[in-house]
């Protein structure tokens, strides 16, 4: 049972990404005036680092996915597949709120899942084998 807390890092994780995202967001629409080539600096690297965040948010979600899955083929129950079904609806919805919260718009921290079909279709891969694997127990 202690193995399983390990679940707990990338969803960790993938909060901490979420901040992250939103210090550099912060940053970009906290410039004002002219822009100097020290700003263009900081607009290049808030962007990089909002862009990086958003596909290592999409890979930390994968992987909890995977850790349930790993867990529910490990045990042969379906409760873990669908707790991990579960984890990736409630990370997408908190980095909807977190970004209601913070921006006034639903989609800003949260637009990689709209946009990203290889996270879906690897997604659907994943829990397809999982699914399969279990049943096959």
């Amino acid at each position: 049972m202690k193995k399983k807390w390990i679940v707990i890092i990338p969803i960790s994780l993938y909060v901490a990404c979420l901040v992250c995202i939103n210090s550099a967001f912060k940053t970009l629409f906290t410039m004002q005036g002219e822009i100097s080539p020290e700003q263009f600096e900081q607009i290049q690297n808030a962007q990089q680092i909002m862009s990086i965040g958003k596909t290592v948010s999409l890979f930390l979600v994968l992987i909890s996915f995977s850790l349930f899955g790993y867990f529910g083929l490990k045990e042969g129950r379906m409760k873990w597949l669908n707790a991990g079904i579960g984890t990736v609806v409630i990370e997408i919805l908190v980095a909807m709120l977190f970004s209601k919260i913070s921006t006034g718009a639903w989609l800003v921290y949260a637009e990689q899942f709209q946009f990203s079909r290889w996270f879906w279709i690897i997604l659907f891969i994943l829990w397809l084998g999982f699914f399969i694997g279990i049943k096959r127990k």
